[in-house]
């Protein structure tokens, strides 16, 4: 590496400062790189997870973390990334997703375990693989429990979208930075609830186009309320969601973004989780992973 150095003298008579745009754009790729480093052996340090948490975990959400996937995967095909706060005391949001040799799987739900039981044992029919949840949400003792979510099968070849809406608000569709549609597909009753005599539901199918982002969002986003008493609301989580696409932000600086409006809408303190997954089916939404050198930094 080659650098044209700009030494300048240091007021107090000390060495000078060696200050270089290039030397910058290394050192910044550098720290991106040790903040990749670190996330990777989190999972085997007890102690750079209190060093990340905010608080002590309760037992829930001890027990709910434990069950879910990192929170960012990307490959040169697709992108998933996720956020669940509050990340110390949770109400029961959930997220997963998976990827198989040709196919990621997304879902959130409470019903967790038996979606992934049921994926995992090679079913890919969502219509079954909801009802293999009902199943075990049914088999819990105490009064009715359901759980609303979404299930959905992604072709990353093709970008041929499966999906299944079980009571929860539809997922966003973002094509050239604007929220085109909701897919709101009709939906089937929340997972653990069965009614005789309804028509089993059918996954609805959507062809995405490359660059394609899909949102899913829990109602403990559009439904954080400020201290009047107002919603956060649909309208701008769609409005924020197509300014960080307009910007061309990876998948996790979006979600940073988005929660950061969300907290600022609560003045702090959320009354329910909010949980946002987005789904990039892009070529390149990979490369928006690598640490890079801000713009202000450039000059």
């Amino acid at each position: 590496m080659s650098v044209d150095l700009d030494e300048r003298a240091a007021d107090d008579g000390t060495e000078p400062i060696v200050d270089d745009a290039e030397l910058r754009r290394w050192l910044w790729t550098l720290a991106g790189l040790i903040g990749h480093v670190l996330m990777t052996k989190i999972v085997y340090s007890d102690r750079l997870r209190r060093w990340r948490s905010n608080g002590p975990l309760t037992a829930a959400s001890e027990l709910l973390w434990q069950l879910l996937p990192p929170r960012t995967f990307a490959t040169g095909r697709v992108v998933v990334s996720a956020i669940l706060e509050p990340p110390g005391y949770v109400a029961g949001d959930a997220y997963d997703y998976n990827r198989g040799r040709r196919r990621a799987s997304m879902t959130t739900a409470l019903a967790i375990t038996g979606v992934r039981n049921a994926r995992r044992a090679g079913v890919q029919d969502l219509p079954t693989i909801a009802a293999r949840a009902d199943e075990l949400i049914r088999q819990q003792p105490g009064p009715l429990q359901f759980a609303t979510a979404v299930l959905g099968r992604l072709d990353t070849t093709s970008g041929m979208l499966d999906y299944l809406i079980a009571g929860h608000p539809p997922p966003l569709l973002v094509r050239q930075g604007r929220v085109v549609k909701e897919l709101a597909a009709p939906p089937r009753m929340p997972l653990g609830v069965t009614v005789q005599g309804r028509e089993p539901a059918v996954a609805a199918r959507e062809q995405l186009e490359p660059g394609d982002r899909l949102l899913l969002y829990a109602d403990g986003v559009t439904e954080a309320r400020d201290s009047h008493g107002r919603f956060f609301g649909e309208q701008r989580l769609f409005e924020l969601t197509e300014h960080a696409a307009a910007a061309e932000v990876s998948a996790p600086e979006t979600l940073r973004r988005l929660t950061a409006a969300v907290l600022e809408h609560q003045a702090g303190r959320l009354q329910d989780d909010a949980t946002l997954l987005p789904v990039d089916w892009s070529a390149d939404g990979h490369l928006r992973m690598f640490p890079t050198l801000p713009t202000e930094l450039c000059a």
